[in-house]
């Protein structure tokens, strides 16, 4: 409701006056409220950095995103009690209640000292709300001028109430751990005279209760710190889970700021991003300075050490270019035997099978050979080794031979092609360093 709108406040005046027991909160006024007149839990949506504003604390949805639970008025918080706090008390009966995302929610509680002029602020104004009613229903000897004088009444005590009420709830309380041993609670002020959730919403982003952007720098350290002790990469899918279960972790929004993170630690060579671990050592789709990965939440995607991931780097390198020295040293040691020759090699490849044009000179040889050939499904790797044997070898070998070839691939898909095959193949056409590569939409 608006600080003065009588109209709207029904919800926030009840809640006031029963001590805050089971219920909604009204954000505009910033109290907490037990039960709305209609009986109903509330629920507010995102307020940055939460994805949900809940009260009471019993209804936080248990998922993988930050949200905020309000600790009921009764409930208030003594700062330095720590669990002699009835609001610490209440957050960590939560907390031990098998929440599989404990680490996804932070608590805003009211100030003990605060409860008794709240509660006095919503009694007066629940009092005049029942002279205003009793006026408009007939119930009550109030001519036109006494209504509109219990009107003003009501009005500037909701005024009081929700000035009260913005100055309970200043308690931000914090969870967290150092390892594995007892929860510890970080109690944070709310400063200001503004809405309290607004007021806790910007209070957790600026201490970093909650994580809105995390650079390479610091994933890494936790990725040493926690999650490489045992092998050199761990499981994108496990991390998350651990980010989201454990108080000793940073407490992150949600998943695409890890997502934006491991993205910008692969470009920047932080650490490697592989599509799997192999069993038998080793990683498939293994990236590592590389932009444009796009971090799976689910499935065998893992995050691997920038040393082990440059290892196998290295060596697949050193293996293709040893492979290619020796198809080089071939092709020149056939020509060499034939007085030398010279060959250039490029990739690109289809066309129609035959035995290709022949351009003849003015003695009537031929003087350039151009063919195609279409490769049969699920045979291309031994078709083309079949070409490089009995028609390149022989061209390459002439003396002053210039012979290129090229690979082009046609692929249509009617359906249109999955994401995770456009993302494959992109990726694996720049590592492989194509001229060229187009896609068409339909």
């Amino acid at each position: 409701m608006g600080a003065g709108s009588a109209g709207g406040a029904d919800a926030l005046v009840t809640a006031a006056a029963r001590a805050g027991g089971t219920g909604g909160w009204d954000k505009a006024a910033g109290a907490n409220s037990a039960r709305g007149e209609a009986g109903r839990d509330f629920t507010e949506a995102e307020v940055w950095p939460f994805r949900g504003v809940h009260a009471p604390a019993a209804v936080v949805p248990d998922d993988d995103v930050a949200r905020l639970a309000l600790l009921p008025l009764r409930y208030g918080h003594r700062p330095g009690a720590g669990l002699a706090s009835p609001a610490v008390g209440l957050a960590a009966e939560m907390l031990a209640a098998r929440r599989r995302h404990p680490n996804m929610v932070v608590f805003l509680a009211a100030d003990a000292g605060e409860g008794q002029a709240v509660l006095e602020a919503a009694r007066r104004a629940v009092a005049w709300r029942s002279v205003v009613e009793d006026g408009e229903h007939g119930h009550s000897d109030l001519d036109d001028h006494g209504r509109q004088l219990a009107a003003e009444a009501l009005r500037g005590a909701a005024d009081t109430l929700g000035l009260r009420a913005r100055r309970a709830w200043r308690w931000l309380l914090v969870p967290g751990q150092v390892a594995a041993g007892p929860v510890r609670w970080e109690e944070v002020p709310v400063a200001g005279e503004e809405d309290p959730v607004a007021g806790a919403a910007r209070t957790a982003t600026a201490d970093e209760a909650v994580v809105v952007r995390w650079s390479a720098v610091p994933l890494r350290l936790e990725l040493e710190r926690w999650f490489w002790r045992e092998a050199p990469h761990v499981s994108v899918e496990h991390m998350w889970a651990c980010l989201t279960r454990y108080l000793y972790l940073p407490r992150v929004r949600a998943w695409p700021v890890l997502a934006e993170a491991i993205a910008a630690g692969v470009a920047e060579g932080a650490f490697g991003y592989a599509e799997s671990a192999l069993a038998a050592g080793g990683y498939a789709g293994l990236r590592l300075c590389a932009a444009g990965v796009v971090p799976q939440r689910v499935g065998p995607a893992v995050l691997v050490r920038a040393e082990t991931a440059r290892e196998q780097l290295q060596t697949r390198t050193g293996l293709e270019d040893a492979q290619a020295g020796k198809g080089r040293q071939q092709l020149q040691t056939a020509g060499a035997a034939l007085g030398g020759a010279g060959a250039g090699l490029g990739v690109e490849g289809s066309g129609t099978s035959g035995a290709g044009s022949v351009v003849r000179g003015s003695g009537g040889r031929p003087l350039r050979f151009h063919g195609r050939l279409t490769l049969r499904p699920g045979r291309e790797a031994a078709d083309t080794a079949a070409v490089a044997q009995e028609v390149l070898q022989h061209l390459a070998a002439l003396i002053g031979a210039n012979v290129a070839v090229t690979l082009e691939i046609d692929a249509r898909v009617p359906e249109g092609l999955p994401e995770d095959v456009v993302r494959v193949v992109r990726e694996n056409a720049a590592a492989l360093k194509f001229d060229a590569v187009e896609w068409e939409e339909g």
